[in-house]
């Protein structure tokens, strides 16, 4: 190799030095564990922020979303519980509503390459008796007055939170309640009773 050569290879190969210590010092095992601390700082504040606008039991207490076992922990004094130990199946429904969009948030916020929709299966379930739940024709009138309040206020903040993000976040629900309220009628695409269904009747059953 002559020295021309040896020359103009000296720069890149700086350059390429300076590139792999500029990586080693983002991906190395601090680096990768201080981010981890701050996404769970900032899903934490998002997920309280959306139980309290959901009015959920505890809402108030502080919180931390455990991104490696993907669980909420709640300080009670100076003891830690989790999500199975604050309220009933209610409020856990609306801790899970609160956990995805405060994920669905950050990862919008921060241009990560996710998909950026959400689906979810009768937020109501929950709230109906155990008889009712056996009832496919179930719908807001079996819920008492209450109930039928705090599933709406739910399923607001689902149609909020979509208005209110300018990344395209789409939210798919199905649902056996409705409202006369026109946020409700707006965001209905289909309703599927009296012989209309998600899978057609008539389609093959084998």
């Amino acid at each position: 190799r002559n020295d021309a050569t040896a020359a103009s290879e000296g720069p890149r190969r700086r350059k390429l030095e300076r590139e792999l210590k500029t990586l080693g010092a983002e991906f190395d095992d601090e680096a990768i564990a201080e981010k981890m601390r701050a996404a769970e700082t900032s899903l934490s504040a998002s997920i309280s922020k959306y139980a309290m606008k959901m009015n959920l039991a505890q809402a108030d207490i502080p919180l931390t979303f455990d991104l490696k076992q993907l669980i909420l922990r709640f300080t009670i004094g100076l003891q830690t519980v989790t999500l199975e130990r604050i309220g009933a199946q209610k409020n856990w429904v609306g801790y899970h509503l609160a956990s995805v969009l405060a994920l669905q948030e950050w990862l919008s916020s921060n241009d990560r390459p996710v998909l950026r929709f959400a689906i979810f299966d009768q937020v109501s379930q929950p709230f109906f008796s155990n008889e009712s739940q056996d009832n496919p024709n179930r719908s807001e009138v079996d819920l008492v007055d209450e109930d039928r309040e705090q599933v709406l206020l739910m399923i607001k903040q689902l149609y909020d939170f979509c208005l209110a993000r300018s990344s395209g976040v789409q939210i798919i629900r199905t649902e056996h309640i409705s409202s006369n309220e026109e946020w409700v009628d707006s965001s209905v695409v289909e309703v599927w009773r009296r012989g209309e269904a998600l899978v057609p009747l008539d389609w093959p059953r084998q």
